[in-house]
């Protein structure tokens, strides 16, 4: 179920929406964590450690996905306007 646009007071959202929300994001927990003792305290980050593959890669030294497809996608127009 997905509601786009303004949905309640403030588009702040109303008590259903964040309980909704909130059971949406266990069930997550409970399928991604099916290990872990109690996957539903990980229901608001998902993040169960921090190693390298877990954790923030701009600890590490790296830049995150965002900002490496960004940088990707700028490549060809860096190239097209040296060559100009």
């Amino acid at each position: 179920m997905l509601l786009d646009g303004p949905i309640g007071p403030k588009n702040g959202g109303t008590r259903a929406r964040r309980r909704l929300d909130l059971g949406r994001m266990k069930a997550k927990a409970r399928r991604v964590y099916k290990h872990a003792r109690d996957p539903e305290k990980l229901a608001n980050h998902l993040q169960y450690c921090s190693c390298h593959m877990c954790g923030n890669p701009r600890r590490l030294g790296e830049q995150p996905m965002q900002e490496r497809r960004a940088d990707a996608a700028l490549a060809p127009d860096k190239l097209a306007t040296a060559e100009a």
